[in-house]
């Protein structure tokens, strides 16, 4: 998928290689730190003789970008709008040509999306790395990263990772607690009752058995209950998750709601 910040973030970066005199104002983007961005914006005030090699290299870039990403992200677009200085105005609050470039390389350099592929299970991603959220005020730029893995020591190398771009960048990483991972248990007991009961409701259909990488309330159940020893995560068909679009259907809901109750009525009968 394609990451808008890290997309504008080489347009600003061209703008500014085009029109040496130009300056960056404002970036942002995104809105939730567990949703991949999929808008951005960012204002440069460039000099009015510079404007037509501004665009001309907005044009490559956004080109370049559809070659890459186009089969995926097709609607995906880049415009540009002049927006003419007032008079009167100044861009006194624009930052320093060599602040925008550690700020912009930075954005490029972070990793975003997968790490790293799990060992231990074939298609599952254990690490990866969200640029969510970017704004600008009057103490500078701040980014805000969604970092998840499966595994708890792969998360801080990852989380390692990023504290060296900042301090390449001169800038400094504040580390939230993190979600606590979930390693795949294939084996458990409660993994094969469940599939056999969602197996019951859904018509004798044979449920395929993942592993996941994100964040989930399972791994902070089993972190925090150290006499919980297996969890499973399941639920109806969910579609656009973490996005505006995100939806539900619902015609699927009661499969696993039969489920959810066919699997604590044989736990309860079993404890007996």
């Amino acid at each position: 998928r394609g990451n808008a910040l890290v997309m504008v973030s080489a347009l600003a970066a061209d703008a500014l290689a085009a029109a040496p005199r130009s300056v960056l104002v404002d970036l942002e983007g995104g809105d939730k730190h567990n949703a991949i961005p999929r808008e951005a914006f960012v204002i440069v005030a460039v000099p009015s003789e510079d404007v037509a090699a501004v665009e001309v290299a907005i044009t490559k870039r956004t080109s370049a970008l559809r070659e890459e990403f186009g089969l995926k992200e097709q609607k995906m677009n880049a415009s540009t709008e002049r927006i003419f200085e007032a008079e009167g105005t100044s861009t006194t609050k624009a930052f320093a040509r060599s602040d925008a470039s550690r700020f912009l390389s930075a954005i490029r350099l972070l990793p975003h999306g997968v790490i790293k592929m799990s060992h231990a299970m074939e298609g599952l991603v254990e690490t990866s790395n969200n640029i969510a959220i970017v704004r600008t005020s009057d103490d500078g730029m701040s980014v805000l990263l969604s970092t998840r893995s499966s595994i708890g020591c792969a998360l801080e190398a990852a989380r390692d990772r990023l504290q060296a771009v900042a301090d390449l960048a001169g800038g400094s990483l504040k580390r939230e607690p993190a979600y606590p991972g979930w390693a795949p248990q294939p084996s458990s007991p409660l993994l094969e009752l469940t599939r056999r009961k969602l197996g019951e409701s859904c018509g004798g259909r044979e449920p395929s058995v993942l592993a996941i990488h994100a964040g989930l309330e399972c791994g902070i159940l089993l972190e925090k209950c150290p006499t919980l020893k297996e969890a499973v995560s399941f639920g109806p068909t969910i579609t656009g998750a973490h996005s505006p679009d995100e939806a539900l259907e619902v015609a699927t809901v009661k499969p696993f709601f039969d489920t959810l109750m066919a699997v604590l009525a044989e736990l309860a009968t079993a404890k007996a």
